[in-house]
């Protein structure tokens, strides 16, 4: 194998293990938000919070998807309709797949000057 496709494997496995320990702990605090809330009868309203947060981050990746130049047409295409379709998924995916290069490009730039 060569080395490229070594990185490749490493890279995914530390994106794997990440993403896995990220629904772990998530799910640890998410369950006791729950119980704290729904003791306190705040339930509905950290719904509507939640809510609100997931639906601004589909139309802050949406809007910058549409606005952005892609490489081809067909890319913005295909990010444009995972947004619409999956949701709160495909906005996360758009955003740590192409929103995360741009702003860890911009800090590297900065830090050059």
């Amino acid at each position: 194998m060569t080395d490229k496709v070594v990185f490749e494997r490493v890279k995914m496995k530390k994106i794997f293990y990440g993403a896995f320990s990220f629904t772990v702990v998530i799910w640890i605090v998410g369950s006791w938000f729950f119980s704290f809330f729904s003791k306190h009868g705040l339930i509905i309203p950290l719904i509507m919070i939640v809510a609100v947060g997931y639906f601004s981050l589909s139309i802050w990746m949406l809007v910058d998807c549409v606005s952005r130049d892609f490489e081809s047409r067909n890319t913005k295409k295909n990010w444009i309709g995972a947004i619409i379709f999956f949701g709160i998924f495909g906005a996360l995916a758009y955003f740590i797949k192409v929103k995360s290069r741009e702003v860890s490009s911009d800090i590297t730039a900065g830090s050059s000057e």
